[in-house]
Formats: structure tokens, C-alpha cells, sequence
């Protein structure tokens, strides 16, 4: 009997320290699920990720060639150098958007990033511009409104406050816009940029210079001169990017140099610490999990990235496998994709909470605390995570998480300021924009007023006519718009004046009263050509010596002056034609440059393949010392470092083989020396134990040992004892669960004497209470389920779940009042319909029953606002009486929006600004439905602007 009470007594010890165990181990777990769940991103280890845009097929400017095949280029390197790359081909400017947006999003704190764009980009005053495929180019304004600006990337990437970024901009060709009316962006190339901390940004061409897409018309490679040199470099280990950036710089120099051109990258670096593509060491990174599902467009081949959060929160969700985790989908995701799912999985929860124990839902309780003061604390985190980033997408990030959450004032609070700080800063730039604009308006009016008075100046002279009055208007204006007239009217009066000095000496020759004033006359015309030959020498042109003599053909120095015009007219014969002959010489001088290359680069790759086909060690050897700078060089050392490697990885094998295989032996020999001194050992510590699982253990270790026949006889007479025993034991047994007479007592009797002598008696016993219970529980649970299916029904409050009661309890306890509930939903709906809904007229006319007003639209194309202002005055539609909007009006009618640009499908209109309100005599206010923000125009700005007419309800 004290036997049996201590075995009694252990068995309940040993349930209750299994059953310690178990809750701690569930508690453990739920508390990492939970982790998990909460942080599903978060991980120790350092992630690269990369984003790589290529844009080739423009619509409106000049299309590219490589642009694309750079992009697949640079995608390539980047996953061989372990980063996780989303790239994108031909983006318009609203995927663009989307593409920057998306992946900024997934950026975190200490990750290493890289952002590549080959395509066209422009500078604009000071700013430069990555510009989509659906480029606007009618104006500055309308690319700054339809192309990604670059600050604006860097900015957006600061924000994640990643380790290093690097932004590699291929972009720097030729200006698409130049040919484009007027001028836009005349600069050639992107100006220098002062990129945010722990950012290094690369052009790849300086200020100024054109980045070349190819050398010549038979350079054959896929990709620009600056990508094919930067990835060539990139795979170079153990570099680090600002040695591999000095590297490019000068490899893409000396190719440009090759065909007479300048080209030198541009780097503005304000990084820290080291970054390598391949670094001394084996990089450790963490991809993240690509959640994008890409949409080709038929258009422009651009990849649409949507977000599939909700699916990896479900994943993480099932993972818990909790209550808590099933009800915090619901909470988070009350209309989402796995409803459905999270509530059967609660139901099978519950079912199993009915037959648990009560320390579990202790437990559980206790988890759920847990849980929520987690969920508070990662809330308190993420409020003050966007306090330190303290900006409008921080703040709109913790409100879409927590849109009531206890900081959700405070953050809205905190965004509203940031918003107006943006607004006085917009209307800043405004004020300035337009301040430029009115110091340009003076200079314009500065010039006309030049042009005016140079015109009356001419005027002037025309009116005079003299020749001192057509030399001032010369010496004023030496290269106005009226000296080819003015030269040609004040030659003319010269000539006419020597006409009259000629008249004036034949009538002194034949009138000898009048010799004296033929002589004054005489005097006077050689005193008129000595001045006009001293001005002659003192200009010392051709065309001053031409002057002189078409005025004095018979002149005194008639002959000086065609000496000195014949010696002008030598020398620039012979500055012209030493030019010429210096071209020459240049071009022949290239010619042969580019033929020796051409050459040497053919010898070249002869070697490399003769190399490749022999692919020994020697040689590459060879190959590299005759061409240590070749363009084959990181291959022929790549494949020779393969060849050495594997020649000392099988002799390395070959030595190890030998000194395993001696090991072995001398192993075998201590394992059976071993062996026997445990056996002896053991059985002196079995014979001092004397059990019969001891026994048990000895001949399951050692059945053929020197003590197994020993073993066995002492083992046999122990069994014997033991079932003596265990008979008396299994009676008393019995009798205790006879008297008791409840489930978990036959359960325990069951489990310890499954093929006892009372086994068949005690399994009768257990199957009549069994039945009873379960006849009850299934009573309660019936009673149970239609209370927690009506629930959750009121909880939805939708016909489909007042519908789904219904079907399955017909005559329920509730069915009358789910009715009720059904109908008013469905009546409220008709009321917000019928309050809701646009009503279109067969003359155009689209009236909005909540806020009394009426709308027409206006031509489906640009228009200005004077064109505007001037359609809604002039439109009859439905009687007339229409006027321009208010922006109130617009935002309202935003809210209602539907389709694509957020108006109503019925408005059949694909312009994304409306005009509203004037602004002052030079801009006006209009709505942009595309992003639901109000902002201003110059009155003849058209693009993408469109106008509808309102008025009141017409009674």
C-alpha cells in the first residue's frame, strides 16, 4: 500500500511538472509569433535592395536606343552582388510616381540602397528633372509638372534614413527639348546637386558635356559608354566605390577622348563608411520578399508594382495560429480577402476552448494582456518614430496604421502644420516665379524701349539726310538694324557731293571770274580726301580701302590704297588656307588613330580566344602579360583564378583522404578497447542497480555481451516479482475508479491498464457517462453556436450575414429580429442611392441631387483660362446661366469621384486640372483631380487643363 501511494504521488508530481513545461513552452512561442507578427519586417542583418529604371520609347521627344538595355544591364550586376532589384522599362510619369513611392516605402533604417535611371533628363533653371515616357514639353512648367525632379528622389530616399545610397543617373544626353519651340532647359546635361547625408550621386557626364551612347557607327555594344565602364568595375572585389568611381571617371574619359570628345562623369558624395559591390569579405544581406505582382502595359511597357501586405499579414496571422492574431486580421481587415478564413478558424477555436481545461484559458487571458500592452508599446513606437521624422508621409504612415489611436490627434496636429509650412513655402516659390517673371517682363519692355529709340534715331536721319547725320546714327548704332541703309544713303550723298565739287571746276575752267572759288573748291575736295584716306589707313580693312576708292577711283592715293587692299586680301588667303590645311592633317591624323585601334583591339580578341580555347592557366597567363589593361582582363583573371583553385582544391582532397583514412584505423582500434571497458562497466553498474529496465538497457546495448545470460536470469526473476505486484496493484486500481465513477477516472484507469482484467468493464462504464456528456455538450454547443452566428451577424450588420443567419436557423430564436435588421439596411441603401447618385440629362446637363448644383463639361481638350472664362459666358446648354467654379466646389466634387482621375465616369473627360477661381491679373487657381490638391496656373498655361460650367439646381 505505501509502494502504491508513492507511485501515486509521482505520477501527479510528473503531470504537474510536464504540464509547467508545456505552458512554458506555449508561452515562449506565443510571445515570438507575436514578435513576429508585429515586426514582420524587421530583421538583424543588413538588406540591399535596388531600383533600376529604364525609359527608351518617348512619345513626344527624340526616342533612345540603350536606355533599356542599360537598365537589364546594371539589374544583372546588382543581383549578382546580392541585392533584391524591382526594375522597371518605359515608365509614364504616374508609374514613375508609383515605382519611387512603392520602393521608398520598403526602405529601412540601415539598409543599403542603389536607384539607377538611364534615359533623358533636363535641367530647368536649378533643378534637374528625370523625365517619364509621356513627357509634357510645351512649356518649362509643364515638364517641371510632368517629370520626377532629382532632389525629390534624394529627398524621398533620406527619409528612410538608410546606411548608404547610392543614385547613378544616366541621363546627361543630348537636350531632347532644344527643338521644342522655344528653347527649354538649354543647359546641356544636369548641374551639380548637393545630395542629403549618407547619399552619393553620380552623373555620367559633368555639367556642360554629352554623354555618349556609342563611339562610332561600328561600336557594336548594347550599352552607353559610361554603364558598359561602370559595370565592368562594379564586379571588382574588394574595391570600394569611391576608388571603383575615380576608376570609371577615368576609363570613360579616355573612350571619349578616343573620338575627340569630352566626357567625364560627375560625383557629389556626402556617404560615410565603406560600401563595396563585392567586398574583402563575403557580404551578408537579406532580400526582402518580392510581394509585387507586375501588370504589363500594351502602351508603353511599363511595370505597375501593387502591394500585397495584407497577404503576408494573413501568413504571419496563421503562423500565431491564436485567437488574437485571427481577431486582429478581422480588426485590421474587415472586408479583406481572408475573412472567411480567420472566421472558421475562430470557430474551431472556440469549439476547442469549450473542452479544454481552465488553466488554458487562464492562460490565454493572460496572453491576450500580453498581447495588447504589446500592441500599445509598438503603437508608442511608431508615434515616436514619426515624431523624429517629423514630415507629412511619417505622420499620414502612423494615421493609416492607428486612425484612432491615443496620438492620433497629436499627429494630425503635427501634420496640419507641416502641411501649412508646405503651403507658405509653395506660395513662396509662387511669389518668386512670378517676381521672375516681372523682371523679365522689364527686360523685354527694356528692349522694345532700345528698338524704339534706335527706330526714331533712323528716323531722324532719313528726315535730315545729310551725310553727318547718317554718320552719327552709325557711330550710335554701329550694328543696328539701319546701317546697310544708312551706309548705302550716306554713300549716295557722297557721290552726289563729288558731283557737285566736279560741276562747280568746269564752271570755274570756262568762267575766269569765278577761279577763285574753283580753286577754295578744289582745295576743299582734297582736303575731304585726305581725311578720307586717313581714315582709310587708321580702320586698315578691305572694305575701308573699297570705301576710299569707289569715292576717289583717280585719287592721290589711289595707288597706296590698292597696294595696301591687295596685301589684306593676301594674308587672308593665306590664313584661310593654312586652316584648311590643318584640318586635313587632323582628320588624317584621326583616321590613323582609329585604324591602329581598330587593329589592336582585333589582335586582341584573337589572343582572348585563342586563351579561352587552350583555358590552362599558362594561358591566361600569356593573355594577361601582354594585355594587363585589355578588355577581357576580369575574365582571363577570373577564369585563371577558377583553374588554380581547383588544382589546390584536389590536392588539398587528395591530403586530406590520406589523413582521414588514417584517423579511421586508429579510431577503430580505441573504439573496441573502449567498448569493452564500458561493457564491464556497465554491467557492474547494472548488477548495482538491480532493475529490470537496467537489465533491459544492458541487453539492448550489449544481446551477444559476456554477461547477457546472466543478465537475463536475474532480469526474469525480477519480472516475475514485478507482475505479483502490478496484479495487486491493477485490482486496488479498479475498486478506486468503481467508487469514484466519473470520466476522467475510467480515462486514467484506461490509459494505465488498456488490456486489464476490468479493461471491458471499465470501457462500458466510460462509454455511458461519455454519452451523456456528449448528448449535453452538443445541446449547449447547438444553443452556443446560433448565439455567436448572431453576433457576428449584428457585428457585420450586412444583408449577406443577416442572410447567412438566416439560411441556417430559419425558425431561430433571432430570425425575427435579423429580418428587421435586413430590410432597414436595405432601405437605408436605396435612401443613399437615391441622395447620391448623378443624374444626367439628354442635353449634357449632370445634376447632384445632394448638393443642389448642376454641371456641364467643357470641350475635351487644352484650354487656357482666357478660353475657359470665354466658354462658360458663351455656353447655352440647357438655357445657359452657367459660371466658373469655385475650388470648394471642385473638392467636393472630387469626393465623389470614381474612375481614373477621381471625377464621375458621366463627366467623359481626360484632362486632369480644372480651372476655378482667378488669382490675381497673371495666374489663376485650378484643381488637380489626379492627386485632389488645389494649385495655380498662368492664365495662358493649357496643359492638361480643362473647364466646367455650374450653376444652381434649375426649378
Amino acid at each position: 500500500m505505501w509502494y502504491e501511494c508513492n507511485r501515486q504521488n509521482f505520477y501527479c508530481m510528473w503531470e504537474l511538472f510536464l504540464g509547467m513545461i508545456m505552458r512554458l513552452v506555449i508561452g515562449i512561442g506565443i510571445v515570438l509569433i507575436s514578435i513576429s507578427l508585429c515586426f514582420p519586417a524587421l530583421s538583424t542583418e543588413q538588406r540591399r535592395l535596388a531600383l533600376v529604371i529604364g525609359n527608351d520609347d518617348y512619345q513626344k521627344v527624340s526616342k533612345l536606343k540603350k536606355a533599356v538595355n542599360d537598365a537589364d544591364a546594371m539589374a544583372g550586376e546588382l543581383k549578382a552582388a546580392g541585392f533584391a532589384v524591382v526594375q522597371y522599362h518605359n515608365l509614364d510619369y504616374q508609374d514613375m510616381v508609383k515605382a519611387v513611392e512603392s520602393f521608398a516605402n520598403r526602405v529601412n533604417g540601415g539598409d543599403q540602397v542603389v536607384v539607377f535611371f538611364a534615359g533623358h533628363g533636363v535641367q530647368i533653371k536649378t533643378g534637374g528633372y528625370l523625365l517619364p515616357v509621356d513627357i509634357e514639353a510645351g512649356s518649362e512648367r509643364q515638364v517641371e509638372k510632368t517629370s520626377y525632379g532629382l532632389a525629390d528622389l534624394t529627398d524621398r530616399l533620406s527619409e528612410a534614413k538608410p546606411s548608404f545610397t547610392l543614385v547613378v543617373v544616366d541621363a546627361c544626353r543630348d537636350n531632347p527639348l532644344k527643338s521644342r519651340g522655344r528653347s527649354i532647359g538649354n543647359t546641356r546635361g544636369l548641374s551639380a546637386i548637393e545630395p542629403p547625408k549618407g547619399q552619393m550621386v553620380v552623373y555620367s557626364a559633368s555639367k556642360g558635356q554629352q554623354a555618349l551612347d556609342r563611339l562610332s557607327e561600328e561600336d557594336e555594344s548594347p550599352n552607353s559608354v559610361f554603364t558598359r565602364a561602370f559595370i565592368a568595375r562594379m564586379k571588382k572585389p574588394g574595391v570600394r566605390i569611391e576608388e571603383m568611381m575615380r576608376e570609371v571617371q577615368d576609363a570613360v574619359e579616355k573612350l571619349a577622348q578616343s573620338v575627340d570628345h569630352e566626357q567625364r562623369p560627375a560625383i557629389y558624395n556626402e556617404s560615410r563608411g565603406n560600401f563595396y559591390f563585392f567586398g574583402p569579405t563575403t557580404v551578408n544581406v537579406q532580400t526582402f520578399p518580392p510581394p509585387l505582382s507586375h501588370v504589363g502595359k500594351s502602351q508603353s511597357n511599363a511595370l505597375v508594382v501593387h502591394d500585397d501586405t495584407e497577404t503576408y499579414f494573413w501568413n504571419d496571422v496563421k503562423a500565431g495560429g491564436s485567437r488574437e492574431y485571427f481577431d486582429a486580421y478581422l480588426k485590421k481587415y474587415p472586408n479583406g480577402k481572408y475573412v472567411d478564413l480567420a472566421r472558421i478558424e475562430l470557430k474551431k477555436m472556440a469549439d476547442r476552448e469549450k473542452t479544454g481545461k481552465g488553466r488554458e484559458n487562464d492562460s490565454n487571458k493572460q496572453t491576450a494582456k500580453q498581447l495588447e500592452a504589446r500592441i500599445a508599446r509598438i503603437e508608442l513606437e511608431s508615434w515616436e518614430q514619426a515624431k523624429s521624422g517629423n514630415s507629412i508621409s511619417a505622420y499620414d504612415d502612423y494615421l493609416s496604421r492607428y486612425p484612432e489611436g491615443q496620438f492620433a490627434a497629436l499627429a494630425q496636429a503635427a501634420r496640419k502644420k507641416l502641411v501649412q509650412e508646405a503651403a507658405e513655402r509653395e506660395r513662396q516659390a509662387r511669389e518668386e516665379a512670378a517676381s521672375q517673371e516681372m523682371q523679365a517682363r522689364k527686360k523685354r519692355e527694356a528692349e522694345a524701349r532700345v528698338a524704339r529709340i534706335e527706330q526714331e534715331s533712323w528716323e531722324q536721319a532719313q528726315s535730315v539726310n545729310s551725310i553727318s547725320a547718317y554718320d552719327d546714327y552709325l557711330s550710335r548704332y554701329p550694328v543696328g538694324r539701319f546701317v546697310a541703309l544708312a551706309q548705302g544713303v550716306r554713300k549716295k550723298l557722297v557721290q552726289e557731293a563729288a558731283e557737285l565739287e566736279r560741276q562747280a571746276r568746269e564752271e570755274a575752267a570756262s568762267q575766269e571770274m569765278q577761279a577763285r572759288k574753283k580753286r577754295e573748291a578744289e582745295a576743299r575736295v582734297a582736303r575731304i580726301e585726305q581725311e578720307s584716306w586717313g581714315q582709310a589707313q587708321s580702320v586698315n580693312s578691305i572694305s575701308a580701302y573699297d570705301d576710299y576708292l569707289s569715292r576717289y577711283p583717280e585719287g592721290r592715293f589711289g595707288a597706296l590704297a590698292q597696294a595696301a587692299r591687295q596685301k589684306l586680301v593676301q594674308e587672308s588667303a593665306e590664313r584661310e588656307r593654312q586652316a584648311r590645311e590643318e584640318a586635313v592633317r587632323q582628320e588624317e591624323q584621326a583616321r590613323k588613330r582609329r585604324e591602329a585601334e581598330a587593329r589592336a583591339a582585333r589582335i586582341e580578341q584573337e589572343s582572348w580566344e585563342q586563351a579561352k580555347s587552350g583555358n590552362s592557366i599558362s594561358a591566361y597567363d600569356d593573355y594577361l602579360s601582354r594585355y594587363p589593361d585589355g578588355q577581357f582582363v576580369a575574365l582571363a583573371q577570373g577564369a585563371r583564378q577558377k583553374l588554380v583553385q581547383e588544382a589546390a582544391e584536389l590536392e588539398r582532397q587528395v591530403r586530406e583522404e590520406a589523413v582521414r583514412q588514417e584517423e579511421q584505423v586508429r579510431k577503430r582500434r580505441e573504439a573496441e578497447a573502449r567498448a569493452a571497458r564500458i561493457e564491464q562497466e556497465s554491467w557492474e553498474q547494472t548488477k548495482s542497480v538491480n532493475s529490470i529496465s537496467v537489465y533491459d538497457d544492458y541487453l539492448i546495448r550489449y544481446p551477444d555481451g559476456r554477461f547477457a545470460a546472466l543478465a537475463q536470469e536475474a532480469r526474469q526473476k525480477l519480472v516475475q516479482e514485478a507482475e505479483a505486484l502490478a496484479a495487486k496493484i491493477e485490482q486496488e486500481s479498479w475498486e478506486l475508479a468503481k467508487s469514484e465513477n466519473n470520466l476522467s477516472v475510467y480515462e486514467n484507469f484506461l490509459s494505465r491498464y488498456p488490456k486489464g482484467r476490468f479493461s471491458v468493464k471499465a470501457q462500458g462504464n466510460y462509454q455511458i457517462l461519455l454519452k451523456q456528456k456528449r448528448e449535453e455538450e452538443a445541446r449547449m454547443m447547438a444553443v452556443q453556436v446560433e448565439q455567436e452566428t448572431w453576433e457576428l451577424a449584428k457585428s457585420e450588420n450586412s444583408v449577406s450575414a443577416y442572410d447567412n443567419y438566416l439560411n441556417k436557423y430559419p425558425d431561430g430564436r433571432f430570425a425575427d429580429l435579423c429580418r428587421v435588421a435586413s430590410q432597414k439596411i436595405l432601405r437605408d441603401d436605396l435612401v443613399y442611392a437615391a441622395k447620391n447618385l448623378f443624374a444626367v440629362t439628354a442635353d449634357g446637363v449632370i445634376s447632384d441631387a445632394q448638393s443642389g448644383l448642376e454641371w456641364v463639361a467643357g470641350p475635351d481638350e487644352n484650354t487656357d483660362y482666357s478660353q475657359a472664362e470665354k466658354w462658360v459666358v458663351t455656353c447655352g446648354v440647357a438655357g445657359g446661366g452657367w459660371r466658373m467654379p469655385t475650388m470648394l466646389e471642385l473638392k467636393e466634387l472630387y469626393a465623389k469621384g470614381v474612375d481614373t482621375h477621381n471625377f464621375q465616369q458621366i463627366f467623359k473627360t481626360s484632362g486632369a486640372f480644372v480651372w476655378g477661381e482667378p488669382k490675381d491679373w497673371l495666374s489663376a487657381w485650378n484643381f488637380n483631380f489626379r492627386i485632389g490638391k488645389e494649385q495655380w496656373d498662368t492664365r495662358y498655361d493649357s496643359a492638361n487643363n480643362r473647364v466646367f460650367g455650374v450653376r444652381a439646381r434649375q426649378r
